[in-house]
């Protein structure tokens, strides 16, 4: 007489542990959003379907001014509670498939798909820069802030996405340099 033997095992709880890793990989934890490994991968993703459609990427490259001083005199956890607020303000000027991303500490990048990319751009940028235009309400505490935004194109300017990347960084020092607050 033949037996067989069959084992089942339920992993599902394994695959949704596994799931949970790899969007905690990919997010800043503090705002939700995608981080800087996260936002590389999409931005990979980006190229390679505006290479597809034959259209352009613009990645706006958003630094807050003077957010040091803010940690440094307001402590942390107001320091936290600003990029919170903020990241919600920007979150309601894009576009739904605008990739949006906290690279780090106060520096932000959002990626503009469109077959003219840089008109779409600029109207992101200065919705973005208006958001400052009113203070941040911290607590009761009324905080004033402002950003400087970088803005580089892809194929015009930038020919990875690296090259995207840092270019839109270049852009916003630049920016910085000039007397920040502004695109």
């Amino acid at each position: 007489q033949d037996l067989s033997l069959s084992v089942m095992t339920d992993v599902s709880e394994l695959k949704d542990a596994e799931q949970r890793n790899h969007r905690q990989a990919i997010a800043d934890h503090l705002t939700g959003l995608q981080n800087r490994q996260g936002f590389e991968t999409t931005l990979g993703e980006k190229i390679r379907q505006t290479d597809e459609r034959k259209g352009e990427l613009a990645c706006l490259f958003i630094d807050l001014d003077r957010f040091k001083w803010i940690n440094d005199n307001l402590g942390h956890t107001v320091g936290d509670a600003v990029l919170c607020e903020v990241t919600e303000r920007m979150r309601q000027q894009i576009r739904p498939d605008d990739a949006f991303a906290r690279l780090g500490g106060d520096e932000f990048a959002i990626l503009v798909a469109a077959p003219k990319a840089e008109p779409v751009a600029r109207e992101v940028a200065e919705r973005i820069a208006r958001i400052f235009d009113d203070p941040l309400d911290i607590d009761g505490t009324a905080i004033t802030l402002s950003a400087s935004i970088g803005i580089a194109l892809y194929p015009t300017q930038a020919h990875s996405a690296a090259d995207l990347l840092q270019k839109s960084d270049m852009a916003m020092y630049a920016r910085k340099k000039g007397g920040k607050n502004g695109m």
